[in-house]
């Protein structure tokens, strides 16, 4: 054993640094990387000095995969780590558990992590079922993994914030460190972080005041801003090493003015606006005139609207708020007479929408690319996923959800829709590519067809 510390992430196939895909047709999810471990390398001293030694291990995985490939376990197995860890997603999550089983096969001295969405809302619940996890670190865990690193994996009653397992017990710490934003390093300006990508992430701030059921970001309820000499200064690194996307990965840009303010002051500070492209979020409710003023002199290439569908009931059903027509088109208006592009979503399978109101979802969106044609980029197609730690995933027995087991959760059927339903939602969505250049659907619609789910 040595001071070796692996931390591993596995991005979707389809949307993998490896994937090709059409540049004139930039989506969101494509060419992504693992920001979260390279968070954790990055403040791994930030609780106190250690002697450990990371590596970042950032592959595509397919829910088709049972564990890691071989060759990747065996270049881990063969450096004797003296840790691995995982973060886990829905779509990776059965991969890691047997790829963790086999590292144990090997090694069971060797210590197994694992963080993240999948692992985080039921953390004792996989340390009973999982016996090759050794520790789990739930929610953010910057602060948490470095006094575990700190603390040598010793003591860990000391570590606030994981939950672990001690002989036959199963331990959670409690009192974690809420995280400043302004105290953590940013992989960029403190390790040069240079992900294999064209597109860069850089996470403004964390939380949301948002109830979206689908969504797991709303567990996170506090607000926290990253402050403008930060995002300046990253977006400063971003282009003097060669980066020109950026993605501002917020749940929304302009949930308040004053994080809007910071973050339109720290793009203008950067003094190199004009020569980046940037991708954001934003909540096209939310928009008036004063945060109009606030980003008058910044041109968006990219600004995605969540959609999702124009059947209100669906939409109270989730979360939000009753579809406005005339906010949501006003708000397209305004954005791209100003120079900004705008990124349709919309979302399959919401309670209450049915085969019928989808198609006046669609037939929505199709007024709208020939009426507002050239402030608008495309329209994207999502298909319900049950996230695990949502609150769609507690209500799966009220709307009769059923969703696939492995990798991640997509709906198979509901109250509101059969499988039929689905299929032929599904082949209506991917005629609508085919015949609309701006229309785009996810990589799962495919397989729904090929009827592989």
């Amino acid at each position: 054993m040595n001071n070796l510390i692996f931390l591993v992430a596995g991005t979707p196939a389809e949307h993998s640094l490896g994937t090709e895909y059409i540049d004139n047709k930039r989506d969101f999810s494509t060419k992504s990387y693992n920001y979260a471990i390279a968070s954790l390398k990055a403040n791994r001293y930030i609780v106190g000095d250690n002697n450990y030694n990371i590596d970042l291990v950032d592959i595509p995985v397919s829910r088709r995969m049972n564990s890691l490939p071989k060759k990747i376990i065996s270049e881990i197995t063969e450096k004797n780590p003296y840790a691995v860890g995982f973060s886990t997603y829905c779509w990776d999550l059965h991969i890691f558990l047997k790829t963790a089983y086999i590292i144990k096969e090997y090694n069971s001295e060797i210590k197994i992590i694992m963080g993240g969405p999948s692992v985080s809302f039921y953390p004792e619940e996989i340390l009973n079922k999982y016996p090759q996890v050794d520790i789990i670190i739930p929610g953010e865990g910057e602060y948490v993994f470095s006094d575990l690193l700190y603390h040598k994996f010793k003591n860990l009653d000391e570590v606030a914030g994981v939950v672990y397992r001690r002989k036959d017990n199963i331990c959670s710490n409690k009192n974690v460190k809420q995280i400043d934003l302004n105290r953590i390093y940013s992989p960029y300006l403190s390790d040069n972080f240079r992900p294999k990508s064209d597109t860069l992430m850089i996470e403004p701030s964390r939380g949301c005041i948002y109830r979206c059921k689908f969504c797991s970001w709303s567990k996170n309820k506090k607000l926290m801003f990253k402050s403008s000499k930060i995002l300046t200064d990253e977006l400063i690194w971003a282009y003097k090493n060669g980066y020109r996307f950026i993605n501002l990965s917020d749940t929304s840009i302009n949930m308040t003015e004053e994080q809007l303010s910071t973050i339109i002051r720290a793009i203008k500070d950067s003094s190199v606006s004009d020569k980046l492209s940037f991708s954001v979020f934003m909540k096209y409710d939310k928009i008036n005139e004063a945060q109009l003023k606030i980003i008058e002199d910044i041109r968006f290439d990219e600004i995605i609207f969540g959609l999702e569908s124009i059947n209100s009931e669906a939409l109270l059903a989730s979360g939000k708020p009753p579809f406005n027509k005339e906010k949501f088109e006003t708000a397209i208006k305004k954005l791209g007479e100003r120079g900004n592009k705008i990124t349709l979503s919309i979302m399959i399978g919401l309670p209450y929408d049915t085969f019928n109101s989808i198609q006046k979802t669609i037939r929505y969106t199709e007024y709208l690319l020939e009426r507002y044609n050239r402030y608008i980029n495309f329209v994207c197609s999502f298909w319900l996923a049950v996230l695990p730690g949502t609150r769609f995933e507690r209500e799966k027995n009220i709307h009769k959800f059923k969703f696939l087991q492995r990798g991640t959760p997509y709906l198979i059927e509901s109250k509101y829709m059969t499988p039929k339903d689905l299929l032929k939602t599904a082949e209506l969505i991917y005629k609508e590519t085919q015949t609309n250049t701006k229309f785009f659907c996810e990589e799962y619609f495919l397989e729904v067809l090929g009827q592989r789910i």
